[in-house]
């Protein structure tokens, strides 16, 4: 259980190196300040970018479950359509072969005449079928 605690505090005795000078310069407890200072800063400047972002998420997430239900109700409706069509289709079809039988019946009981008239002289029998 000792180990734990040493390797504890090494970690927070550890040195702040700053990228812009040498390594075995130590910082001063000012420039430590101005750093730390500069440090939450940056910190407030990401967290309020942090902080928009989640409400742009947020935001999007419910345009998408908008959208989604939106959607949905549009592929119910195509459904719907989709079905009245095939039924229009399949009405449409008995009524075409309907008129098809009701066409054939009219010529089966319908008589050509026996004898033809002529336009010119409207007279019967003096012209012959083709």
């Amino acid at each position: 259980m000792k180990a734990e605690p040493v390797n504890h505090v090494s970690a927070l005795t550890g040195r702040i190196i700053s990228d812009t000078e040498s390594c075995e310069e130590e910082m001063t407890y000012d420039e430590l300040a101005i750093s730390y200072y500069d440090l939450i800063a940056k910190n407030t400047e990401l967290t309020q970018r942090v902080e928009e972002q989640v409400k742009e998420i947020a935001q999007l997430q419910d345009e998408r479950f908008d959208n989604l239900a939106h959607i949905s109700e549009l592929n119910d409706e195509l459904s719907k359509l989709n079905s009245q069509l095939e039924h229009m289709k399949e009405h449409v079809g008995m009524m075409t072969v309907y008129s098809m039988f009701k066409h054939s019946k009219e010529h089966q009981t319908k008589k050509k005449p026996n004898s033809w008239v002529c336009d010119h002289c409207k007279g019967k029998g003096h012209i012959r079928p083709y």
